[in-house]
């Protein structure tokens, strides 16, 4: 009896597999006619060749997780939310989440994700946005988690000072072009803008950091970087500052770069309104000693 049962069961077996590598119709005729009970397992065998269908099973097998999972990964994440409330199920959003990142299901994860951060007036988000972020950085899709943070953080609003602050840190520390394309949107000014300037000095982006640094001291320590910064941005970045301030900054640029001295020049007759002659002379007359030539043996 026992090997007659294990023989069947194997036969069993083989001829589900048999339907999966051969023909759908064979899969959806099995069911139709009740062959196999509805099942968990059979839906995820299904589940390979027609999502759909094994949808249908995963519900008549009383798995309402499966539904939800196999709706967020078929990219219907309207379809999860509408189908919780009709069971009244509370569903584990980031579990769902997790399980369409580990099994590589980046473009579906980024729609399911993006959803779950929708913040509609007097409703919460489907899940926090912080832990949204942290699932995909746990699963190694930086650029993933900053598609669904850009849209999520799109309305630039205080509350969110510190998901603007971790995007940015996140991102420079680990991909500093991506970070740069954000400055870039020029979208978020709530962001400890400190903290930040310091990730940008240590990643190399001395633009951004020269914006975001407030103490003068941070200021004159950057801005002599002039190889890593354009002509234009110095300049401009000079008319910002008070008047003390430029000139300490014109000083350190010609002591540290003294071939900077035309654009130091150009800055002083472009900013002659706002800083006194008399200082820009005793400037420059102060520089003479890293500006000349050395004198010849």
């Amino acid at each position: 009896f026992f090997f007659f049962f294990f023989f069947f069961k194997q036969k069993t077996a083989y001829e589900i597999s048999a339907c999966l590598v051969g023909s759908e119709m064979c899969i959806r005729d099995r069911y139709q006619r009740r062959v196999h009970g509805c099942t968990g397992e059979l839906g995820n065998l299904i589940r390979q060749v027609d999502p759909q269908l094994s949808l249908t099973i995963y519900a008549k097998s009383n798995n309402p997780e499966l539904v939800a999972q196999g709706l967020a990964e078929a990219g219907q994440p309207d379809q999860v939310f509408a189908y919780a409330r009709k069971t009244g199920m509370n569903f584990d959003y980031l579990r769902i989440l997790d399980r369409m990142l580990e099994n590589g299901m980046k473009p579906q994860a980024v729609a399911f994700g993006k959803s779950l951060c929708v913040r509609k007036p007097g409703e919460a988000p489907m899940a926090e946005l912080n832990s949204v972020f942290e699932a995909f950085l746990r699963r190694g899709a930086t650029q993933e988690a900053v598609t669904v943070m850009l849209e999520a953080l799109s309305g630039n609003k205080p509350e969110d000072a510190y998901l603007q602050t971790r995007l940015f840190e996140v991102t420079l520390t680990t991909a500093p072009k991506i970070a740069e394309g954000i400055f870039q949107l020029n979208t978020f000014t709530y962001y400890d803008k400190q903290k930040i300037a310091r990730y940008c000095e240590q990643a190399g982006l001395m633009y951004y950091a020269l914006i975001n640094y407030s103490d003068i001291a941070d200021i004159r320590r950057v801005i002599v970087h002039t190889d890593k910064l354009k002509k234009d941005q110095i300049i401009d970045f000079l008319g910002t500052l008070e008047p003390s301030h430029a000139l300490m900054c014109m000083y350190d640029i010609i002591k540290a770069n003294p071939q900077a001295l035309s654009m130091v020049v150009e800055a002083a007759v472009k900013y002659n309104g706002q800083i006194p002659t008399n200082e820009l002379v005793k400037l420059f007359d102060s520089c003479l000693l890293y500006t000349s030539p050395s004198p010849r043996d």
